[in-house]
């Protein structure tokens, strides 16, 4: 707690003294009241001097108001010196612009007339030009369409290409009418030496028991006799070696000696193709 606070609340008896002068005072004040009362509801005609005194003040009062008033419209020429310096102040007068005459007389046509037509020129040239920019862009519009057209029918097309089905191949013998008749026409083969002979489903029967079909590596399907069974392997390339080359060798010498041409009925071919692919034996 501060002291502050302390003589807040510190209470200490005056002395009988004291007391006797604050009654006094007190009494004192009580006394004064009434009479200050007295004082402020009193009123005294003042004197004949002071009434002159007062009339006076007003008098002098409005004089001045008088006196600025007149000083208001009261104008004086300054002297000849003094211009100099008061004519740079003063704001300057700004010259009034001259109007232009109005030229009585007849009213000239021709420059309307001369203005009106440019004005039509142009609005006819910018409509021309409008409607051929229209006819342009309907043109290349047209084109667009049918561009767009065109692409959209092939892609159309190809999208139908794609979704159809897939025809199933059917085995041949569930279409009797596609296998050829035993009647046919024979069809004429030629070999790759050039010897041309002619085969029907008959002698193919008939050769069927006296052959055994034989693939080479290349994939080629060739048809070799029985008799020669021993040098079939060497002939499909399963075998390998030099006793295939020479004994292919050997034959190629016996049937070049016969005095009989080759045929497809012979295995001349089958011998010339086996050694043309010496590689794979």
């Amino acid at each position: 707690m501060s002291s502050q606070h302390k003589l807040y609340d510190y209470q200490v008896t005056p002395p009988a003294e004291v007391w006797n002068s604050i009654a006094t005072g007190l009494d004192e004040w009580q006394q004064l009241k009434p009479l200050a009362q007295k004082l402020n509801a009193m009123e005294v005609a003042p004197p004949d001097l002071a009434w002159k005194n007062i009339l006076d003040n007003l008098e002098e009062e409005n004089a001045f108001d008088h006196l600025s008033d007149r000083l208001k419209h009261f104008e004086i020429p300054p002297p000849a010196a003094l211009w100099s310096k008061i004519e740079p102040e003063l704001p300057r007068a700004v010259a009034a612009p001259k109007l232009a005459p109005v030229k009585k007389g007849s009213f000239k046509w021709a420059r309307y007339a001369v203005a009106a037509t440019v004005v039509g020129l142009l609005c006819f040239a910018t409509f021309h030009m409008i409607e051929k920019s229209n006819k342009d862009s309907a043109t290349i519009l047209s084109r667009f369409e049918n561009t767009d057209r065109k692409n959209d029918q092939q892609i159309a097309s190809l999208d139908r290409k794609e979704k159809e089905p897939v025809k199933q191949v059917q085995p041949l013998a569930a279409h009797p009418s596609v296998l050829p008749d035993a009647h046919t026409q024979p069809t004429q083969i030629k070999t790759a030496s050039g010897n041309t002979y002619i085969t029907t489903v008959e002698r193919n029967k008939a050769l069927q028991g006296r052959y055994i079909m034989l693939m080479t590596e290349d994939g080629k399907v060739v048809r070799m006799s029985k008799k020669l069974g021993n040098i079939a392997d060497c002939v499909a390339g399963e075998a390998s070696g030099s006793e295939c080359s020479n004994q292919i060798q050997q034959w190629q010498k016996q049937l070049a000696k016969a005095p009989v041409t080759a045929t497809p009925d012979t295995f001349l071919d089958l011998l010339d193709l086996a050694s043309s692919d010496k590689s794979g034996l």
